[in-house]
């Protein structure tokens, strides 16, 4: 690349700190796609943090030569990038990659002495999890995950009232997402769509990626006590419309440590665009979240609360709310909202989710059409949004409504659950297959 730097020594000296810094110095792992968001949100953020260098598999790609004008070094891979940074020169390292890369990628940061800020879900199973808040707590080093809109003041409002008992006990939480993705989203990168990869797992699919957030959010509001609510036990029912491995559509019923139940549906196979929802029913109230932003409490007593967070007409906020209140903290090496440890409830949904149904079924053509859409041609499932909405309403299975292409998963106790997959022959016997390969060895 023109004015690529070169050699060992040059690239030091280009990302050596100020003596008195104030802000963070940041490394990336790569430049384009969904980094690129992320990297536009930090540039608004110049008091608290410093992108220094990022990596990119084509140092050609328009997005590596945009951040090399803007002064950040770019390396050719995340091994360059190793060889040429220290805690002396970087705090944190950012890693919004594909979802099977995030443990190894986070296990060799906080090895290497720096945080790190990592893109949700934090990791693709509860065992990956487990080591790296292990990890965490030995090392001092904290891994922040994405999970955004748990930072906003709406979400926070909400936390800190039912903590203080202001809407009573809660009864149950609720969340149905009908979206639409186009075909094109599923072949977007070499993950899309996958189980498996390269003998790692992925599960990407509503739960897993696009509506990850609706699920943490359901979950960290369906307690009053710190974090999100521990799943006791789940039954799941997971299906791809679409031509993929893992799901497009999915509903998962949660029953909490706590007693509380916990529903979630999603499908990207809607025939249009609907409000995201979060509802959560208490003793003397019912909150209705709707894309995160906007909130309605209907209080039993006929009195009603309606507002919405400032700043929600910018679509890029509670990104920049997270990215901000992180930065802080770790600038002050304090433990952030949301890190790997606070994830821990997410997981066990999740992964118990799939080991409650097994490989997502396939809802055939007499089931799904094709349609097109100003976002391109969609593979909708006719009638699931009146489907979604009807099972959150009533914490029914789509099996228990009668679809006609839906069958139950087993209930799946999580109380001594430890490892993905454990219980499902069908994934077990995929691991069995194609284990997994290590990358990364830190010795």
């Amino acid at each position: 690349m023109p004015g690529m730097l070169h050699g060992t020594e040059g690239r030091k000296r280009n990302i050596a700190m100020d003596s008195d810094r104030k802000t963070l110095k940041l490394a990336m792992i790569g430049c384009g796609g969904y980094a690129a968001f992320i990297i536009d949100n930090l540039e608004k953020l110049p008091d608290l943090c410093e992108l220094v260098a990022v990596t990119t598999l084509d140092p050609n790609d328009p997005a590596a030569m945009a951040c090399q004008k803007k002064g950040m070094v770019v390396y050719n891979s995340v091994e360059e990038l190793l060889e040429n940074i220290s805690t002396e020169t970087i705090d944190a390292v950012v890693i919004p990659t594909s979802i099977d890369s995030h443990y190894e990628y986070a296990l060799t940061m906080v090895d290497r002495g720096f945080h790190v800020l990592l893109e949700k879900p934090p990791v693709a199973t509860l065992q990956d999890l487990d080591r790296l808040i292990a990890l965490q707590r030995e090392s001092g080093r904290f891994i922040a995950v994405n999970f955004q809109n748990l930072y906003t003041p709406i979400a926070q409002d909400l936390k800190a009232r039912l903590a203080a008992g202001e809407f009573g006990a809660i009864r149950k939480a609720s969340a149905h997402a009908c979206v639409l993705r186009p075909e094109a989203y599923f072949t977007r990168s070499h993950w899309s769509g996958l189980l498996r990869l390269d003998g790692k797992w992925v599960l990407d699919g509503t739960a897993g990626n696009p509506l990850a957030h609706l699920l943490a959010e359901t979950l960290y509001l369906a307690t009053p006590n710190n974090g999100m609510a521990t799943p006791a036990t789940v039954q799941a029912e997971l299906y791809h419309a679409n031509r993929i491995e893992s799901e497009d559509t999915s509903c998962i019923r949660i029953e909490t440590t706590e007693g509380v139940p916990v529903f979630f549906t999603a499908t990207l196979c809607s025939e249009d665009i609907n409000p995201v929802i979060c509802e959560i029913e208490t003793e003397r109230a019912t909150i209705r979240i709707a894309d995160y932003v906007r909130v309605e409490i209907a209080w039993n007593d006929g009195r009603k609360e309606r507002y919405e967070l400032p700043g929600c007409e910018d679509p890029h906020h509670p990104m920049h709310l997270m990215l901000a209140s992180n930065l802080r903290k770790l600038a002050q090496n304090e433990r952030p909202l949301i890190t790997v440890e606070e994830c821990r409830p997410y997981m066990l949904a999740w992964n118990g989710a799939f080991d409650s149904f097994g490989a997502p079924a396939a809802i055939g053509e007499e089931s799904s059409r094709r349609i097109e859409t100003e976002y391109g041609t969609v593979r909708c499932i006719p009638g699931i949004q009146a489907v979604a909405e009807q099972a959150c309403a009533e914490h029914r299975l789509f099996s228990e409504l009668g679809a006609p292409w839906a069958k139950p998963g087993k209930v799946v106790d999580l109380s001594e659950y430890r490892h993905f997959p454990s219980m499902n022959p069908a994934l077990i016997d995929m691991v069995e297959k194609n284990p997994r390969q290590w990358i990364y060895n830190p010795d």
